[in-house]
């Protein structure tokens, strides 16, 4: 009885090519949602996850600041102006990725040097870090107009090189109140 009913079930399964391919259509489906889903899944993160955002102050763990050997003579040699160099494109990219930037539109940051380049900061990637352009009271603007203050401070002889390097290095903020005298941001041309 058993094969009897063995024998009329494998006549009434159908057979072929189409068949086969119908049989296969269930784990390939499954394997289009699969990829399909991790398509979309690393779309979403990579073009739609929120972007940190930075303070004006740089994270000190990935920021920390850095300097060069240089003396006296070096810093007060130039302008402060004439010291500062742009980052190059690799290391400008490097700081975003550190800081989980991604995409940055044009003007929200700069790529700025803790210890400015005129106070003996090393263009390295512990000194560097995504500077709020204008969208704080406490803006690369701001801390540009602390970093010429603390070059004319040290040239005059009037603070030593390793403390302006520390203050700023710290933070600046506290070191713009400081050395500027003031609580508020002064207008920046």
């Amino acid at each position: 009885m058993l094969k009897a009913r063995l024998a009329g079930a494998a006549a009434l399964a159908p057979t072929g090519r189409w068949h086969r391919f119908l049989h296969l259509l269930p784990p390939l489906r499954s394997a289009a949602c699969i990829c399909l889903i991790a398509f979309v899944s690393v779309f979403f993160v990579r073009h739609f996850r929120p972007q940190q955002t930075v303070a004006a102050i740089p994270d000190r763990n990935l920021t920390p600041g850095a300097t060069r050997p240089v003396s006296l003579g070096d810093v007060c040699s130039m302008a402060h102006e004439e010291v500062v160099s742009d980052v190059p494109a690799f290391l400008r990219q490097q700081v975003f990725r550190e800081y989980g930037i991604v995409n940055p539109r044009p003007g929200d940051y700069e790529i700025d040097y803790l210890i400015a380049p005129g106070l003996g900061g090393a263009e390295d990637i512990h000194n560097l870090w995504p500077e709020p352009a204008t969208s704080s009271a406490w803006n690369a603007h701001v801390k540009d107009a602390l970093e010429e203050r603390l070059h004319q401070l040290v040239c005059a002889g009037k603070l030593d090189l390793p403390t302006a390097q520390r203050a700023i290095a710290s933070d600046w903020i506290m070191a713009y109140k400081t050395y500027l005298g003031t609580e508020a941001v002064l207008t920046v041309p």
